[in-house]
């Protein structure tokens, strides 16, 4: 896995993937716990929220686009008590943001971005341009920062522009958003629209990172682990990435810290490393685009080789 931080590209790919499954909150963990009653009760709170939308309540009109899309992660297309249609949560998102509500805003313009979840099909520019749209309306109000900065990273919906993109990314950072100042942290680092700047990277990074930002402990990790940028500390590296706790990064750096003995794992440790490697391995195939199948490609073979050397560590292994 690799031995310095991904390179800023690589974040910006991380991110968008990111974009498409938790959309709104929605994270595929979220909700995997609820059980028939909860779910029966969720039904029932679309109902009511449908109601509400239908008299014109804005508010109403963008929860219900939340809701919609949350239930088509956790039931079944067959299963007809209940509405379980994200392209209609996405009508409902343009109606409110027709209105100027700002979160609906945001999300139609993700859904333009990356398109509507469960959708086989591709965005196009025309979509993404759109999207963009959206997003800006909800920037210039202070919500999502970041994603519109990520889009001028990419080139997506507008002309690539790194110097735009840091901008926004300064904005969210002055506004106390701790991921917009790990974004602004990597682009110091990487020297990605603003002369690279390892200390001001390192001093924003532990700012994030003691917000709770999982991206920039582990970066912090990173730097300690490596020495980049600041003196090489091991035991300080292995610190922040146990901060960073459900940022699968961070436990590829505590793996790495394994498999050159510079950590031991307990059993239970040991074996949810162990899953989640077989998970990466059997996702190769994942992703809508060919710059998502890529990235999925590159961590299934990362994750076998992390395979690989921890079998090498077993006892008995030659």
């Amino acid at each position: 896995m690799r031995n310095t931080l991904p390179m800023f590209s690589c974040l910006c790919l991380l991110t968008l993937l990111l974009w498409s499954g938790c959309l709104s909150g929605i994270h595929q963990g979220q909700f995997a716990l609820f059980n028939e009653k909860q779910l029966d009760e969720r039904h029932e709170t679309i109902k009511q929220l449908r109601k509400a939308a239908e008299q014109g309540e804005v508010e109403a009109m963008h929860e219900l686009g939340v809701q919609l899309c949350h239930v088509w992660r956790y039931c079944s297309k067959t299963d007809t008590s209940a509405p379980i249609d994200p392209a209609e949560g996405a009508k409902w998102f343009r109606k409110a943001a027709e209105q100027g509500h700002v979160a609906a805003q945001f999300h139609l313009g993700s859904f333009y971005l990356h398109g509507i979840p469960g959708s086989p099909e591709e965005t196009t520019k025309e979509d993404k341009i759109e999207g963009v749209k959206w997003l800006r309306k909800a920037a210039e109000q202070g919500v999502g920062l970041t994603t519109l900065g990520m889009c001028y990273v990419r080139g997506e919906g507008v002309p690539e522009n790194k110097e735009e993109a840091v901008r926004w990314f300064r904005i969210a950072a002055e506004q106390g958003e701790p991921n917009g100042i790990y974004i602004l942290a990597s682009c110091y680092f990487q020297g990605e629209g603003v002369p690279e700047d390892k200390t001001e990277a390192i001093r924003l990074y532990h700012i994030a990172a003691e917000q709770g930002d999982t991206g920039a402990q582990y970066a912090l990790g990173e730097c300690y682990y490596n020495g980049d940028g600041i003196p090489q500390d091991k035991t300080e590296a292995i610190k922040w990435y146990q901060k960073a706790g459900v940022n699968w990064y961070a436990r590829t750096g505590l793996i790495r810290c394994y498999v050159n003995g510079d950590y031991v794992p307990d059993e239970e440790e040991l074996e949810e490393w162990l899953s989640g490697l077989r998970w990466l391995v059997e996702f190769a195939n994942e992703g809508k685009t060919a710059k998502e199948k890529d990235y999925w490609q590159e961590q299934a073979r990362e994750a076998a080789e992390l395979l690989r050397e921890i079998d090498a560590r077993k006892p008995g292994a030659s």
